[in-house]
């Protein structure tokens, strides 16, 4: 029945597989499983955060203010879900300022980054998984700007959205 689905479809899922300290890793999909276990009527907000696409590293990067733009309307909600970012801030030794890096980043030119920023860059932009390879490789901006498609193939990137987003970056 669709009231059975629906009360299904809210109950928390098993969290023992979310790594709490590699939250900047969680696709959406762990996000929304995160949310959906606060209960206290903030699990209801599981379905938001999937709906707005928000991924471990964006989760860490959000605001009281990003939580009330994307619809946690209740100030107690929104007090309660910030809480409890920060607690996973904490936890993977973050630090509230560090949210504001991607304006640095930006602000220097992308042409002027070397491989700490270009992998602070791909975390802030939830591609936390190739960070390792392009350190080792020293992707710096000056060489990120100018990747193909092809490039980033081989530089490791597999999935076609990924390198699609990647190449989008130009001088």
């Amino acid at each position: 029945t669709s009231e059975s689905e629906s009360k299904e479809d809210l109950k928390p899922e098993k969290s023992e597989n979310l790594p709490s300290n590699r939250a900047v890793e969680w696709p959406v999909s762990q996000v929304s499983r995160w949310v959906k276990n606060l209960n206290e009527g903030i699990e209801t907000y599981g379905k938001l955060f999937k709906a707005q696409g928000i991924n471990g590293g964006r989760l860490l990067k959000m605001s009281k203010k990003d939580l009330q733009d994307i619809g946690v309307d209740k100030l107690g909600h929104r007090i309660r879900l910030y809480k409890e970012i920060s607690m996973l801030r904490s936890q993977n030794n973050l630090e509230e300022s560090e949210s504001t890096g991607l304006v640095d980043l930006y602000m220097k030119g992308i042409v002027s980054w070397d491989y700490r920023d270009v992998a602070t860059w791909l975390e802030n932009i939830g591609l936390f998984e190739y960070r390792e390879t392009f350190i080792k490789s020293k992707v710096n901006g000056s060489k990120l700007v100018r990747f193909s498609k092809k490039d980033l193939q081989e530089l490791g990137v597999s999935k076609l959205g990924h390198r699609l987003r990647l190449s989008l970056i130009h001088i």
